[in-house]
């Protein structure tokens, strides 16, 4: 009986390690990313149509339009990449668009983590 609880709490050490080791490859690390703070909403038009300028067009007024804040909001990089927020870096940029008196060229730089359900924004921050 001693002998069946020793193996079991060596199978029990091991399998502890073994979690432990696969967790920092799970660990996503911070990166920070710039573009133009757009809404889920127009963020397709925008990236089918690079080179007009459209998203440093893009207006406070359709950031706040209730079906664009609804489909949250995303970052469009220079090279062309939607980058959608998760569900709270959105609500943060919403208090952000509400918080300035800016008009247009959402130009920002936003550090955190992407995951599976967007990227989580650590910070946000106006250019």
């Amino acid at each position: 009986m001693k002998k069946l609880m020793n193996i079991m709490l060596l199978m029990t050490l091991v399998a502890g390690v073994a979690f432990a080791g696969d967790s920092d490859k799970n660990e996503a690390k911070a990166q920070t990313i710039s573009g133009y703070l757009v809404d889920v909403a127009c963020a397709a038009d925008f990236a089918s149509h690079p080179g007009r300028g459209v998203a440093a067009k893009h207006t406070k007024g359709c950031l706040q339009m209730p079906e664009c804040a609804k489909s949250g909001y995303a970052i469009l990089t220079d090279d062309n990449k939607v980058i959608k927020l998760d569900k709270q870096s959105s609500e943060t940029a919403k208090k952000l668009i509400a918080d300035t008196d800016k008009k247009d060229n959402w130009k920002i730089s936003a550090t955190g983590v992407l995951k599976d359900d967007g990227f989580a924004a650590e910070s946000l921050k106006l250019q």
